[in-house]
């Protein structure tokens, strides 16, 4: 039987937190986080609770922070960048 719950968290403002699906307790497809001034936090994919694909991770003023990719067995692959707060890139990595 396949479960799937959806979950919302919040931060103590009001404003939301966490926002993904579970399928039988493990994450499962896109989830979200965002920062307590409501600027987007991460985005990521899971598939029976491994993060997949592409990821992404934003600073509270708006700019990415990190990108990269994971492979189906939920190892760090291909290439990770990492950004300077006004968004210029500081390093790039090949996996």
């Amino acid at each position: 039987m396949n479960k799937l719950i959806k979950i919302n968290e919040f931060h103590s403002n009001g404003l939301i937190k966490t926002k993904g699906i579970t399928k039988n307790g493990k994450r499962f497809g896109k989830w979200f986080t965002w920062h307590l001034n409501g600027q987007k936090s991460k985005e990521i994919n899971y598939y029976d609770g491994n993060p997949v694909g592409e990821w992404k991770m934003w600073r509270e003023n708006g700019k990415l922070h990190r990108t990269g990719a994971f492979d189906s067995n939920g190892e760090k692959a291909g290439v990770w960048t990492w950004y300077q707060p006004d968004g210029e890139i500081i390093k790039r990595n090949s996996l």
